[in-house]
């Protein structure tokens, strides 16, 4: 494709549409213009490796009365050429492919409302739906909230949280109170941080019989979730999410690569589950006679394409280190949990 990069492997990960109002014999009068959310993320995993994901959002009204939306999330991986600079990889990974992506997703849409009945949809270009993304609004503090609640929520649809993530049993314990974070933000963010190989964190009691989640992480030394600032909060769930946001993180992509974007079949109900039950959402077996392996000179989580059919060892002892902070965090909680 280029001397710069190519692009190995596309995935359309996720699809879904509704078309509510739309039947065979519909006659339109006046279709607004639809409205197009795209956002981009990429991860670098090293060795010119890298993962992209690209979310477009359709939405189509007429007189105010959804038409039709489309929800696509496309899935790439880019080998970046060595001794680019930071700049060159920026506009590879920032425009250049995700404008190659995009138009895959202009004509799929297209197909797609023709299809569903409606008028074939022809969105703008990928600089358009950009420019437009990318005037300066005043988000405020309550937009702030509402932004990383979203962030957090999304957690459902990560590979990382499907296969990892969703078995550290929540617990109630104190955080700071606000009425636009519910329930299910405070559990999410206690499994990011449990799961998290960069934080260290234990659990105090307190009189009010709910336990103080202390964390060592960045600036923060043995600080109480209690204690922090609710900015330094929404930054912390955003950063767990992935560097600021990014929706492919390097635990995602070992879901993905060693299970795929469609193995949704593979993923365990029950949250307590067995070291060999895990294993086998991995495709990999439970060995105990298999060496685990560690060097001085091996990132557990950021050297992930590395990982093929012949270095089960190392596959073994990523999924032993994941295994076993599970283990921690249901002893850790076990006093806490009725």
């Amino acid at each position: 494709m280029s001397e710069r990069f190519t692009i190995k492997k596309t995935v359309l990960a996720k699809l879904t549409m509704s078309s509510p109002y739309i039947f065979p014999d519909s006659k339109f009068q006046k279709i607004e213009p639809p409205r197009v959310k795209v956002k981009s993320s990429s991860a670098n995993m090293q060795n010119g490796h890298h993962f992209l994901t690209l979310d477009v959002d359709v939405f189509c009204r007429e007189k105010k009365e959804q038409l039709l939306e489309i929800n696509l999330q496309y899935i790439a991986i880019v080998d970046v050429a060595d001794g680019l600079g930071d700049d060159e990889i920026n506009e590879i990974m920032k425009v250049i492919v995700p404008n190659h992506i995009y138009n895959e997703a202009r004509v799929l849409v297209a197909t797609l409302s023709r299809e569903s009945s409606c008028p074939a949809l022809m969105l703008d270009d990928y600089s358009k739906v950009c420019a437009k993304a990318s005037k300066p609004s005043n988000v405020g503090r309550k937009g702030q909230i509402l932004n990383c609640k979203n962030l957090v929520m999304q957690c459902a649809d990560r590979p990382a949280y499907l296969y990892y993530y969703r078995y550290f049993v929540p617990i109630k314990y104190n955080h700071p109170e606000d009425k636009m974070l519910g329930v299910v933000f405070w559990d999410v963010l206690f499994q990011l941080i449990m799961g998290d190989f960069g934080i260290t964190c234990n659990l105090v009691d307190r009189e009010n019989g709910a336990p103080d989640l202390i964390i060592t992480y960045d600036r923060y030394v043995e600080m109480s979730i209690a204690d922090m600032p609710l900015e330094d909060i929404l930054k912390l769930a955003a950063d767990l999410m992935g560097h600021n946001g990014n929706l492919i993180t390097d635990l995602d992509a070992l879901a993905l690569v060693t299970t795929g974007p469609n193995s949704s079949s593979n993923i365990l109900d029950d949250k307590h589950v067995s070291r060999s039950e895990f294993f086998k959402m991995y495709g990999c077996d439970c060995n105990d006679d298999v060496e685990d392996v560690f060097d001085d000179e091996y990132d557990l989580f950021f050297n992930l394409n590395d990982l093929d059919d012949e270095d089960s060892s190392r596959l073994h002892s990523i999924l032993n280190s994941m295994y076993s902070k599970m283990l921690d965090c249901d002893m850790m909680t076990l006093e806490y949990r009725k």
